[in-house]
């Protein structure tokens, strides 16, 4: 059973805010186990928050990773990361044994003297949490690889504001659905023109898909843009094990896959192959996608089969449109 994450809040301006999908919570958990690895560091954690709450959403799976998800705490000044979300800024703490500001922290924060945050927020600066590394030896890798932490805050701040855009993206839909619904019930007051709100609701979903596409090869491509060049200079920077090697590469195969399924369409298929794929992708049936590209009924049915051999659809399924939902 899959779950996503959820805000711990009672404060009603938080409410609104959507859930953390199980694709991205799976990106976010990819991310920290490989920035573990890199920085060899036992614990990288990602927080969530409300205002007076902190709580553990993800933690790296290492075996000597010793912090356990519990029920939200209680934020105070000798947490680190409370500081990182008051601040909104960045925070290292090379021992804090050694700093009068941080000398309790460790007894909070299972004796980790070295620290490293970044705050994650949502797109109007509210806090979401915090991505640290954590370790109890004061010297750390996570600072010669700190620009590596901060572009991984950069993603997952992506991420949200790419999922509150999807949430005022349904709103506005919802919106418009419950004035077509208004609209329904006052027929006998009001000449309401139905087929101009349906189609405006088709248009508005054709727009959501679009949108949805798009989301989801930038998330693809940023990914890709952000971690290959760091890979690249991980490789540089040394000498690396068969274990270093094999996860570096099965970090390449989870970021690529999805951009080399959508080049592989566009170099099988016709430029008009392609725009028949999104109508159909889009719910059409084979006459309406005939009516929209002036083309008859018996064409499209042709071009129907060529898009089920050139895809492959039976070992996909033998659904054309769901083969299509994950291809472009």
């Amino acid at each position: 059973m899959t779950h996503s994450i959820q805000l711990v809040s009672s404060e009603v301006e938080l409410l609104c805010r959507p859930d953390i999908p199980q694709h991205i919570q799976n990106n976010w958990q990819k991310l920290i186990d490989r920035a573990a690895e890199a920085t060899q560091t036992p614990a990288v954690l990602v927080t969530r928050v409300t205002e007076t709450t902190i709580q553990l959403a993800l933690k790296s799976n290492g075996a000597d990773n010793p912090f356990e998800k519990t029920s939200p705490g209680a934020r105070h000044r000798d947490i680190y990361c409370d500081k990182v979300v008051r601040t909104k800024a960045p925070l290292l703490v090379q021992d804090a044994k050694a700093s009068a500001r941080w000398q309790n922290a460790p007894q909070y924060e299972c004796s980790m003297r070295f620290y490293l945050g970044f705050p994650v927020v949502w797109p109007d600066e509210q806090p979401f949490g915090t991505i640290c590394v954590m370790d109890r030896d004061e010297q750390n890798r996570a600072v010669e690889l700190y620009g590596l932490i901060e572009e991984i805050q950069q993603v997952m701040n992506n991420d949200l504001a790419l999922l509150q855009q999807m949430e005022q993206q349904k709103a506005e839909q919802a919106a418009l659905m419950n004035k077509l619904e208004a609209a329904q019930t006052s027929l006998s007051e009001v000449v309401v023109d139905l087929e101009d709100y349906k189609a405006a609701i088709r248009v508005l979903m054709k727009e959501r898909e679009s949108d949805r596409q798009a989301a989801k090869n930038e998330i693809n491509t940023e990914l890709s843009h952000v971690v290959e060049p760091l890979l690249r200079a991980l490789e540089q920077h040394g000498p690396l094990n068969a274990r270093q090697i094999a996860d570096m590469d099965a970090l390449r195969r989870v970021l690529n896959v999805s951009l080399e399924d959508q080049r592989k369409v566009s170099r099988i298929l016709s430029p008009i192959e392609l725009k028949i794929a999104r109508l159909i992708q889009q719910g059409h049936s084979s006459k309406q996608i005939a009516e929209t590209l002036h083309l008859s009924k018996s064409t499209i049915d042709f071009h129907r089969q060529n898009l089920r051999r050139k895809l492959d659809v039976s070992s996909r399924g033998g659904n054309l449109r769901a083969c299509l939902q994950t291809l472009i």
